[in-house]
């Protein structure tokens, strides 16, 4: 929150409000001198809120932030009601070019879902958004701790390709490791899988995150049409810690998988009363 140019903005009871703010640290952020960005609608319908705004690219305002062809973090937070405070793990960020943005607002269908234990608390969802792009998976476990997933030769930890995070009290986590056998994994030195988003209600954690079927990266597991061990592992709280017997494994052919009844898309929604924006610098 250092630094960050910030607006907040809802559909009220009393009607719409939406301000432009300043924030310098962690403390509620303060109202900017000069309000440069401008409300155009809000709307709120099926527990959605949908606030569309603008701003010039050039606001010669030094509490907003510049605008230019380089990549920028944009942040975000929301609520459950009107009253604005602290945001718990209601928040995100993703870095993009917004002048040269050259991703896709296509949503990747999720067309295969299976359980990895019998007992029916792990769910494990994906799809490819091509056979030589990107594969995305969503993990459903009933957790409010960590969640661990990966890929091995025989569903053991040797040589193991993983992924653990979860949504910590200090905000969500995550990381791609690499395993040589029974101690802990560590950190990979190419980060190949990134999050999309983490979301913990109800007892249940659902994490969503892709990565390249072709990482070209050697502590990665490789993906093709051939079955290969999918490994899971989880923990009843964020300290990532010895599993016990919260653990399993199943095998699987990620590329021709015909056992999904149903398609679930993956989309990314803010739902709730307010919607915070926030735009914020790399450093590089």
């Amino acid at each position: 929150m250092d630094n960050a140019d910030i607006i907040m903005g809802g559909a009220g009871s009393s009607g719409n409000y939406f301000k432009d703010y300043f924030s310098t640290g962690e403390a509620m952020p303060v109202a900017d001198t000069k309000q440069s960005y401008t409300l155009l609608s809000m709307s709120e319908n099926n527990s959605q809120t949908v606030m569309t705004f603008q701003r010039p690219i050039n606001t010669a305002d030094n509490q907003d932030f510049l605008i230019t062809n380089q990549p920028i973090l944009v942040i975000y937070a929301y609520g459950l009601t009107d009253t604005i405070q602290y945001h718990d793990n209601r928040r995100g960020h993703k870095q993009l070019n917004l002048l040269n943005y050259t991703g896709s607002d296509k949503t990747t269908t999720l067309s295969n879902s299976m359980y990895l234990d019998s007992n029916e608390l792990v769910n494990l969802k994906w799809g490819f958004d091509n056979p030589q792009g990107n594969i995305t998976f969503q993990l459903t476990i009933n957790t409010v701790g960590w969640l661990g997933f990966g890929f091995s030769a025989n569903g053991g930890m040797d040589d193991a390709d993983i992924v653990m995070g979860g949504a910590g009290s200090n905000g969500n986590y995550f990381k791609d490791y690499y395993s040589t056998g029974e101690v802990m994994p560590v950190a990979d030195t190419t980060q190949s899988y990134t999050l999309l988003s983490m979301a913990e209600n109800n007892g249940q954690t659902v994490m969503t995150f892709q990565r390249p079927v072709n990482t070209n990266d050697n502590q990665d597991f490789q993906i093709t049409d051939k079955s290969i061990y999918i490994i899971y592992a989880y923990g009843l709280t964020d300290e990532i810690a010895y599993h016990e017997k919260r653990r399993g494994h199943k095998q699987v052919n990620l590329f021709n998988y015909n056992a999904a009844s149903q398609l679930c898309i993956s989309w990314i929604v803010i739902a709730g009363a307010f919607v915070l924006l926030l735009l914020w610098i790399d450093i590089m």
